[in-house]
């Protein structure tokens, strides 16, 4: 057992402390005991939180909210003081397991012991809701075990229903993977959202998995938004009522109060024994056992280490006491549990429309705010779980902001779209609202701005086209709008949608498509970089009209405001855009030149710390073309000339070591991108199955330590090259296309999958000057923009087309738009105009 160390405090308050029980981001957690000899956990505040005082406000809305909250599956706070120094609370000890920790180290609960969970937790928020808050946070991490039922914990981010929060509007904060679909867009959310995170806890402790998957925060967060909960783990007993939970429309969730009664249908009831699996009882019994081991004072606890609680579990199962609380109507482990159906037999219809059977009917509680009560102050009762392992692979405060392709900082004179939420593999940002002292499931809650208010709420209709050939019906327009000038770049941060050009950036509402603001540029060449950033920054380069100097520039997206500029190195010699930022680091690249005298020019990569608004390393050379930054991993990803005409060389740099160069490879090169090396690498890059996967003569996948090749596939008709290449949320599947057929993979293996034939397509070798489809993909679909002017949008898991939509200009030469699209909707840019189409069409 870990013990007090030089740094830790020996009192806070009246508590001596005698343990710590965990830490996280925000304070540390300990075993205290007062006076009296009680025993309570008291988080105790982080120093430099401390001296904020907007934090100290939110600790003191923890406190509050905390302290509204009663029940016997509740932590109730015992004493508190969010003025003092260091700012700190104390709640009743829970001696108990997570359920977190439980499932991972025991494994998922039987069907007895996960219906007692289910009336326990729903009875827990019956009292949190009853006392006007919303917990938001409501996670395995957060539920504890005990002998005597489950306890929910950590208020750190609850909300009053009387409106009291310290949490900006349009942001999402919570655990993705357990949050509601409203929560994850960032939208107002009511008592129902914590019953979703309910639903969700319990497929967790079914299945020992998160009902979205894993995998980057944003490409969870769709998941909630767009796609069904994997319910399949639980047993058929309680399978409808969490499927229920798990409803995308917080109307139709049942209320905890009918979670409750539909367990107590059962008349069972609760027999003798643990309510929990006899692994699971001994470790909570272990935990229960250092309060007896623990001495009275910190003197003797010094002389008298406490016992190894991580010892194997070779203890007799303890039995319940005598005066156990356990959740109406649960029963033993191993009692035979009847069938039961959702919803409750005589409950009303499920209404029109349901996307699936057996929805409760809209419920009071889950849409009417609660009344609050008096708000005197409040806590968490904290645990100890242990993180899971981290990617050592990747750097700490990993954060990818990138500028615009799906897994890839790429862009294209001609034509560009953009996307309305961080993409696939880009962590979610922002810093941890409040979260949890000890750090269960292991990160904080995350805060992020929210996208704009254009996602769907349910998955997308199946698709009436074909299957084989790209052939389907003609889809809407969302809006239309005219840029300053021909658009080569679109992004979308803080609710606008920001086009790129040589004339200036232009910023439209994302969701109705009106003006909100112009930033003018000089009309030059070179100033048709790309855009990248978040919600709150958005950094651009470009020629400043005032000072008729090449500049790095950070501008708020909402208003288009300048907070600062910075000269580039070099005079640019063709345009310069920001690839991506990874942990407050912007890569900067481009071509310049030495003497605007002599036309030699040579590419460059300069990376700038953002927040010291100042140069960190750079790179140059003459074979710099394109960069790719992955989602994961240092290394970044150049592309440049080979040692032969037709070649093309791959180098990576680390990012993370001064842009240090590492693996070279030489690759076949596509010629009909060779005259935009700038916009975007020549060879089309992805990211796929933990590599790069690019595009050329074949699609191959390239590991992205060594430079080992995986493996490769070729085109079905002989001589046929790909011209772009897209990969899936999760990176399990690819997507590639020459100009005749659009091709499906299996990211891990490189075989076939699908195929879908391109109308009108030729197998001819293209001649310079023109392009190959373009692909991507995003919320169940595929996006190809064929050399004939036509938009396809395809159902990736099948390659059945859903709609089509022509391009606004027929594209001269063949040239197509880049398609890079998430959250539901497509930005078009092409020409001057910009065009939005909906996912669904």
């Amino acid at each position: 057992m870990e013990q007090l160390d030089a740094s830790d405090p020996r009192r806070i308050g009246p508590y001596v402390l005698l343990l710590p029980l965990g830490s996280g981001g925000m304070g540390k957690v300990y075993l205290g005991r007062s006076a009296a000899g009680r025993a309570v956990a008291v988080k105790v505040i982080r120093a430099d939180f401390a001296a904020d005082e907007h934090f100290r406000n939110r600790f003191r809305a923890e406190v509050a909210a905390a302290r509204r909250v009663s029940g016997a599956f509740t932590a109730p706070v015992v004493d508190a003081d969010p003025d003092g120094d260091p700012p700190w609370m104390a709640t009743a000890f829970v001696s108990g397991l997570s359920l977190h920790d439980a499932v991972r180290r025991h494994g998922p609960l039987p069907e007895a012991s996960l219906r007692m969970l289910l009336a326990g937790v729903s009875e827990a928020l019956v009292g949190i809701h009853a006392a006007g808050v919303i917990h938001r946070d409501l996670k395995p991490g957060n539920v504890l075990l005990a002998l005597d039922g489950p306890h929910v914990i950590d208020f750190g981010i609850a909300h009053a229903l009387d409106g009291t929060s310290f949490t900006r509007e349009g942001t999402i904060v919570g655990s993705p993977g357990y949050m509601s679909p409203e929560q994850s867009l960032g939208r107002s959310v009511s008592t129902a959202s914590d019953v979703f995170a309910l639903g969700s806890t319990m497929v967790y402790a079914a299945s020992g998995q998160r009902p979205f998957g894993d995998g980057a925060p944003a490409a969870v967060l769709r998941r909630v938004v767009g796609d069904p909960a994997d319910v399949g783990a639980l047993p058929a007993s309680i399978r409808d009522v969490v499927a229920a939970c798990l409803d995308k429309d917080p109307v139709r969730r049942p209320t905890p109060r009918a979670l409750i009664d539909f367990v107590s249908r059962d008349e069972s009831g609760a027999g003798g024994g643990s309510w929990l699996p006899d692994a699971v009882t001994r470790a909570v019994s272990r935990a229960a056992d250092v309060l007896t081991d623990l001495p009275a004072s910190r003197d003797a606890a010094d002389a008298h280490p406490a016992p190894n609680t991580t010892s194997p579990d070779d203890r007799p199962t303890s039995a319940a006491p005598e005066t156990s609380a356990l959740p109406e109507g649960a029963a033993p482990p191993g009692a035979s549990v009847p069938s039961q159906t959702w919803p409750p037999p005589g409950s009303a219809a499920p209404p029109a429309g349901s996307a699936r059977p057996g929805t409760w009917p809209p419920p009071p509680e889950a849409s009417v705010p609660l009344a609050t009560g008096p708000s005197p102050g409040a806590s968490t009762r904290p645990e100890s779980p242990s993180p899971p392992e981290p990617d050592r692979r990747q750097p700490a405060r990993r954060r990818l902001l990138l500028g615009l392709a799906a897994g890839a900082a790429v862009a294209v004179s001609g034509g560009v779209a953009a996307v309305l939420l961080p993409r696939q593999g880009d962590p979610v940002r922002g810093a941890a609202a409040m979260p949890s002292a000890t750090g269960a499931e292991s990160a904080p809650p995350a805060t992020v701005p929210a996208p704009p208010p254009v996602v769907p709420h349910a998955p997308l209709p199946a698709p009436t086209g074909r299957r084989g050939v790209l052939d389907g019906p003609a889809a809407a327009t969302s809006w239309t709008a005219k840029a300053s000038g021909p658009v080569t770049d679109v992004a979308v941060y803080g609710g606008s949608v920001i086009a790129t050009s040589q004339n200036g950036r232009d910023a439209f509402d994302a969701g109705a498509g009106r003006p909100r603001w112009t930033i003018p540029l000089t009309g030059s060449w070179n100033d048709r970089g790309r855009v990248a950033g978040d919600d709150r920054v958005a950094y651009l380069t470009g020629t400043n009209a005032a000072v008729r100097q090449d500049v790095l520039s950070a501008v708020q997206p909402g208003t288009g405001r300048e907070l600062w500029t910075l000269p580039l190195p070099h005079v640019a010699w063709t345009p310069t855009g920001v690839a991506g930022i990874v942990d407050d680091i912007a890569f900067v690249t481009g071509r310049g030149i030495a003497d605007v005298t002599t036309p030699s020019s040579f590419g460059f990569v300069w990376a700038v710390d953002v927040r010291t608004r100042a140069g960190v390393w750079e790179t140059v050379g003459t074979d710099i073309g394109g960069l790719f930054v992955p989602p994961r991993g240092p290394n970044l990803l150049l592309h440049g000339d080979g040692d032969r005409s037709s070649d093309g060389r791959l180098v990576t740099l680390d990012a993370t070591h001064g842009g240090a160069r590492g693996w070279t490879t030489d690759v076949p090169t596509v010629s009909t991108q060779g005259y935009v090396p700038v916009d975007r690498p020549p060879i089309p890059v992805c990211w796929a199955a933990g590599g790069f996967v690019y595009c050329a003569d074949r699609v191959r996948l390239i590991e992205p330590d060594r430079g080992k090749q995986v493996w490769d596939f070729a085109a079905a008709t002989a001589g046929e090259t790909f011209t772009d290449c897209a990969s899936d949320t999760d990176g399990d599947t690819v997507f590639a296309a020459t100009r005749t057929t659009l091709y499906c993979l299996d990211a891990r293996k490189g075989t076939l999958r699908w195929r879908s034939s391109i109308p009108g397509g030729s197998a001819s070798r293209p001649t310079f000057g023109t392009q190959g489809p373009m692909v991507r993909h995003d919320f169940g679909n595929v996006y190809v923009a064929d050399t004939t002017g036509t938009l396809w949008a395809v159902e990736a898991a099948t390659g059945t087309t859903r709609w089509k939509h022509p391009f606004p200009v027929q594209p001269p030469g063949g040239r197509v738009p880049i398609l890079t699209a998430a959250a539901g909707v497509v930005v078009i840019g092409y020409g001057f105009q910009l065009t939005t189409i909906d996912a669904a069409g």
